[in-house]
């Protein structure tokens, strides 16, 4: 048996008759692995992942700046306790 190892396929790739597209895994010697170079890397190296990036949340941020709000919804109650009095005299 030969020491084959899983490699990842970082382009298109024809290797013992089969091809392979980026993505892929393909089993190859080491020697095998340095002749196609970069269109191959060890499976144990994990492929590199773009960073992730917070999607802008301005309206979230204001959203939690809602102060103004809360003293609208005070005079709102102030308002109803004026209204409940207006009532009561009634």
């Amino acid at each position: 048996m030969s020491d084959e190892k899983k490699y990842n396929v970082n382009g298109n790739l024809k290797h013992n008759g089969t091809v392979y597209k980026a993505g892929d895994v393909v089993e190859m010697t080491a020697d095998q692995a340095g002749r196609v170079g970069s269109v191959v890397s060890p499976l144990s190296q994990p492929k590199p992942t773009p960073p992730v990036v917070p999607p802008a949340d301005s309206p979230k941020e204001e959203k939690t700046e809602e102060k103004p709000k809360e003293e609208d919804s005070s005079k709102k109650e102030e308002g109803a306790d004026v209204g409940s009095s207006a009532n009561d005299d009634l």
